[in-house]
């Protein structure tokens, strides 16, 4: 339905407005591709191709079809029985630019939004970037294209009709951290939640549809009712409320169910039912039984609504929270929000409950008691592993990580990654590469506490090789020999590591591959 996770998100520094987000750079992603799936193994979303779901006689799925959101764009994957079959890429100029923060598929319509990054020397960092929301009537066949909304010449404070009212609202004159991390679809309209953007829609059954500033209650209020707003004391604004701003006004996730339309933002959820061109809203937060009043992210299970529910400040927790009366009441996740623990995802399949999390994948059949999926994602034609505890995304047999895809079945485990081999046998250097480079031992590749790094080079007839790494004067640090052959590929795996077990020191490492009585060269800059 959604993710954003293209995003490693930090922290949330309510002080500072809009800048709550780093963009993971994308020399942590192996910047390689095949030329048909995008070229990224972070996987931030994962939703079924509704339409394309072929079945045999009896009902058995003779292929299934999943719309991917990478952290370099759209792909799709079509899946026989126990076997990944086919990948496709979408490069279109009516997509956006960039990532796919927000994936939404339903039926025929499938919706997806864009993000970048873009230098903001005023503050010294890069900043996450919208770059528009793509949309498919036929499936993905052709796509239309609305630009990230933004009012260009707008200065200060504009005035929307809202029902029978014109209301105060802020206008938004930039695309920086106007990033829409979900979209939905409630009747003919796709919402985007668009975080200092705030809530926006467009009637996609236009020729040229237009976004619409959609208003929700202010942080104090728990309703907005249409035409009862007392429009002397209303101002929809996203900034923070040291600066008069609203949290509440922070879009960030967005559902449509058949009697609702469920909004979550940095101050808890917003339950809309549509009143005309209007929507009548009630506003709830952790007063109402949220864990936490950052709402990343809302799904649907039969007649019972979940929120992934984040701190947003002292006395909020972690976890997730449902509610099986329409909003009346909320409860959450105890198992999680003891051990305050971030989920990402969450996918259901019968009455069963997956949670992507960042340490890992959990499960459960009563929603009261929980186990961590025992993790043995260990390719078993290849020998290859996933770097990466955290899962991001998940939808049936397919778990989403930020070092590719897993692709689980009862009887073997499948990794998919989406590069072009990175060399030929005309390569100088045997296209002996490291990645990610630089190499952050404490946050990239982490697996049983360590940090990760692989080396990669062309070995075609998996030829006997080692690496044997060197520091900065030349002493002898570690030879590595575990070789992973993938295809045309060989793939040696370092945690950082010297002979004796002890972390190396930051600084350049020189890196020699032997192969085939030849020996090639490359550096690998390491901190800690």
């Amino acid at each position: 339905m959604n993710k954003f996770i293209y995003l490693i998100i930090c922290s949330f520094l309510f002080s500072t407005p809009f800048h709550s987000f780093e963009l993971n750079e994308n020399t942590k992603i192996l910047s390689r591709s095949n030329g048909i799936f995008p070229d990224s193994n972070g996987i931030i979303d994962i939703d079924y191709d509704y339409t394309l779901n072929n079945f045999i006689p009896g009902g058995t799925a003779m292929e299934i079809r999943m719309w991917v959101g990478t952290g370099a764009g759209l792909g799709k994957i079509g899946m026989m029985p126990d076997t990944l079959t086919t990948f496709w890429g979408y490069d279109n100029p009516n997509l956006p630019l960039g990532g796919t923060p927000a994936l939404f598929s339903n039926e025929n319509i499938v919706i997806v939004s864009g993000v970048t990054q873009e230098y903001i020397a005023a503050i010294g960092s890069y900043e996450p970037k919208g770059t528009g929301v793509g949309y498919s009537n036929d499936n993905g066949v052709s796509w239309d294209y609305m630009p990230q909304p933004i009012c260009e010449n707008c200065t200060g404070y504009q005035d929307i009709l809202w029902g029978n009212q014109e209301l105060s609202a802020l206008a938004v004159t930039t695309d920086i951290n106007n990033v829409s991390y979900d979209v939905g679809l409630k009747g003919n309209y796709v919402y985007a939640a668009s975080w200092a953007g705030g809530l926006r829609r467009f009637d996609y059954t236009l020729n040229n549809p237009e976004w619409e500033v959609i208003p929700l209650p202010m942080d104090e209020q728990d309703s907005l009712m249409c035409d009862m707003v007392d429009i002397d004391n209303f101002q929809l604004n996203p900034r923070d409320p040291i600066d008069g701003g609203n949290h509440n006004h922070k879009g960030f996730s967005v559902l449509g169910t058949d009697d609702y339309l469920w909004v979550g933002t940095a101050n808890g959820i917003n339950r809309g039912t549509i009143n005309g061109d209007c929507i009548d809203w009630y506003h709830q937060t952790t007063a109402n039984g949220l864990s936490g009043d950052w709402v990343i992210g809302i799904e649907e299970q039969d007649e019972r609504v979940w929120a992934i529910t984040w701190s947003a400040g002292s006395g909020q927790f972690n976890s997730i929270s449902y509610t099986d009366d329409q909003g009346a009441s909320w409860n959450n996740i105890e198992y999680f929000s003891n051990q305050n623990i971030k989920i990402y995802n969450l996918d259901f399949q019968g009455d069963n409950i997956y949670a992507a999390s960042e340490l890992g994948l959990f499960y459960s059949e009563d929603a009261i008691h929980w186990e961590k999926v025992a993790r043995s994602w260990i390719d078993s034609d290849t020998g290859d592993i996933i770097l990466d505890e955290t899962v991001y995304s998940i939808k049936g047999d397919l778990i989403g990580t930020g070092d590719g895809i897993v692709h689980l079945t009862s009887a073997t485990t499948n990794i998919y990654r989406f590069w072009n081999n990175s060399s030929t046998p005309e390569s100088d250097n045997q296209g002996f590469s490291a990645y990610p480079n630089p190499f952050i031992i404490s946050q990239d590749g982490i697996l049983n506490g360590d940090g990760n790094t692989r080396f990669i080079y062309y070995n075609p007839t998996n030829l006997n090789s080692k690496i044997d790494i060197y520091d900065f004067s030349m002493k002898h640090v570690v030879n590595l020999s575990n070789t992973i052959n993938i295809e045309d590929e060989s793939t040696i795996i370092w945690n950082g590591r010297n002979t004796l077990g002890n972390r190396v020191v930051n600084g350049t490492y020189f890196c020699r591959l032997s192969i085939d009585n030849q020996e090639y060269w490359t550096k690998l800059l390491v901190i800690n």
